[in-house]
């Protein structure tokens, strides 16, 4: 809760730039969903493999999020904020999660429904779905369609990539909470700067970079590609 006396400035036009963010992911996503690639993307053609319009929103949009969020993190504890975050992401996360693995699942899985729920451990899934939504975006035993047409045919949620990177990218501010660093701007802006780029972006040491996001993946890889684990 914010101390008394402090008023919490307001930005008219985040919520606009980040409706734009939203949408340019959708209509890169278009062109995937509907003809299998993004090959015939705009932007594709204009600059080339992986240079999708919507990773450039995802981009803004993360960033415009993280501004909000940051302005939150200086009013009360690092409990609190913590808490706030979890409130914001994990309930409508285990609706999602429950839907998925018992209502999807069973109607989309080559297995049956009995089979399914028997054989592909719909509990464990829950659970790990829970503490790790990347594990969330596949399901043991369902498929939509036919693989061989496309790697999307496996895939129920794809849009679960971000709430991990959501997560650690909490903590990372909590920590600067505790530690103080977010009275210091100076400081904390090099230090998101520095993880900002060791997490998204291309740079020199690529075996130690943590996470590549891909979102033209190929066949054989997720939507988010881990190296160096």
């Amino acid at each position: 809760m914010p101390g008394r006396g402090v008023t919490r400035p307001f930005y008219p036009n985040v919520n606009i730039i980040r409706l734009i963010a939203a949408s340019t992911v959708i209509f890169s996503h278009a062109f995937l969903i509907s003809e299998k690639t993004e090959a015939n993307e705009p932007f594709v053609r204009l600059l080339g493999d992986d240079k999708i319009l919507g990773i450039f929103g995802v981009y803004a949009f993360f960033i415009t999020s993280g501004f909000l969020v940051t302005q939150s993190a200086q009013f009360g504890s690092v409990g609190g904020f913590l808490w706030r975050r979890a409130l914001r992401i994990y309930p409508a996360l285990v609706v999602c999660i429950l839907l998925s693995v018992y209502v999807l699942g069973p109607l989309f899985s080559p297995l049956g429904i009995r089979r399914y729920l028997r054989w592909s451990n719909p509990l464990e899934t829950t659970v790990l779905s829970v503490l790790n939504p990347s594990y969330g975006m596949k399901l043991p035993n369902v498929q939509f369609y036919d693989p061989a047409i496309s790697w999307l045919a496996t895939f129920t949620n794809g849009s679960l990539w971000s709430i991990s990177q959501e997560i650690f990218c909490y903590l990372i501010l909590a920590a600067l909470m505790a530690i103080g660093l977010l009275q210091a701007p100076f400081m904390a802006l090099a230090l998101a700067v520095g993880v900002t780029w060791q997490l998204f972006f291309e740079h020199p040491w690529p075996d130690t970079q943590l996470i590549t996001i891909s979102l033209l993946s190929r066949p054989t890889s997720s939507a988010v590609r881990f190296s160096g684990s």
